[in-house]
């Protein structure tokens, strides 16, 4: 029975169907040359080849009525459940949780021969939505080693799962579509994935990113909860990621003799560490969260991982360059942050820029003056000396 609707899901169709140019054309058909029909038949022995074994490779798990088969923000803890499904019998429910971890929204529903939990092995993180079991449901299970083996015989079986991945995600901007049995369904956006893509293309070398590398950031951003008063970073601190506030309010704050002074207050969408990021500076001034924060954070080694990858890409030379403008400059970043007004429909980068750099000559002027301050006197050596 799973056999039959797994021959009719359509990723896996897509996928090993699409293979080679022309392999959506009918042999029988002679206004095609012979290399085209050569690739579509080459195309439909692939997948006739891939299905039984892909089938070989499943489980099977059952799942009770209003019970989440996967939940967002988990990373399992073992190999037996590092798993994506396919939807046997029954129907599950999609939900994520708003930006600040909380309020879960419903954004779509998933019938019988869909499938779900992908992205967690493609990209190997934690998991995106929850997904929660409507009824007495059957689910095929396939593994994270078995998909691996089938990767490694049929890489186009990944490469076109990441199509679908960034086709849904671009479709469900609150679309309506018809089930099978004829019932409206609702597809909505996932609001997190929008807030970090939006905060993301606030970065001036991240802004011209192809879809492929935004996903990549994406899923590699790892995220934390702080509680109100807790340092997120502090004088001395290396900066080893970039960081996004997703929820929360962060005081930026220096000491004047003992006396605290805040600098800066950080809300919602303020990113931080975009410049220093790359330099591994020492933090100068200290963020603490005047509210319980959420953040979400890049580590600059998977950083480098992307670019890497993407280093071929035309939009990965501005990325170069600006690293490489930033590594060789002497000038320091006291504030180094893209502060923004949520409240704001559009972004007048322009004055973010300005402010920025006003904010960061007043504190680097501070900071002078504060070093020259510490210097030892001639009076110190003398005491010393006389000791």
């Amino acid at each position: 029975m799973f056999k039959k609707q797994l021959k009719t899901n359509k990723v896996i169709i897509d996928t090993l169907s699409k293979i080679a140019t022309g392999s959506n054309i009918d042999p029988s058909d002679g206004n095609h040359d012979s290399m085209a029909i050569v690739q579509s038949l080459a195309a439909k022995e692939r997948l006739q080849s891939f299905i039984p074994l892909i089938v070989d490779k499943l489980g099977t798990e059952l799942s009770l009525p209003e019970t989440a088969v996967v939940t967002q923000d988990n990373i399992p803890d073992d190999v037996a459940n590092s798993v994506m499904f396919f939807i046997n019998k029954g129907t599950c429910t999609v939900q994520v949780n708003g930006v600040s971890g909380k309020d879960p929204i419903t954004i779509c529903e998933l019938e019988e021969g869909e499938h779900f939990g992908e992205i967690h092995l493609i990209w190997n993180c934690a998991r995106t939505a929850t997904v929660i079991s409507n009824n007495y449901n059957t689910l095929a299970r396939l593994k994270r080693d078995n998909f691996e083996d089938l990767v490694a015989d049929y890489p186009e079986f990944e490469t076109l799962l990441k199509k679908h991945v960034l086709k849904v995600y671009a479709q469900r901007t609150k679309k309506m579509t018809f089930s099978k049995d004829g019932v409206l369904r609702h597809e909505n956006q996932d609001p997190r994935f929008k807030f970090l893509r939006d905060a993301i293309k606030r970065v001036p070398y991240l802004e011209n990113i192809d879809e492929a590398c935004l996903f990549d950031i994406i899923f590699a951003l790892t995220v934390s909860s702080e509680e109100r008063g807790a340092e997120v970073l502090g004088p001395e601190d290396k900066t080893t990621a970039l960081m996004i506030l997703a929820e929360g309010l962060v005081d930026v704050f220096t000491t004047f003799e003992s006396n605290e002074f805040i600098v800066d207050k950080l809300g919602r969408g303020t990113v931080l560490n975009h410049r220093t990021f790359f330099k591994k500076d020492l933090i100068t001034v200290s963020y603490r969260c005047s509210k319980d924060c959420r953040i979400y954070s890049l580590d600059v080694a998977d950083m480098k991982d992307i670019i890497a990858k993407y280093s071929r890409k035309r939009f990965m030379k501005v990325i170069d360059r600006y690293q490489n403008k930033i590594v060789k400059q002497t000038v320091k970043y006291p504030l180094d942050y893209i502060s923004v007004n949520p409240a704001e429909k559009k972004i007048d980068r322009g004055l973010v820029a300005r402010s920025s750099k006003l904010k960061n000559t007043i504190m680097s002027v501070v900071l002078k003056n504060r070093g020259i301050k510490n210097r030892p006197k001639l009076s110190d050596f003398m005491r010393i000396y006389s000791e």
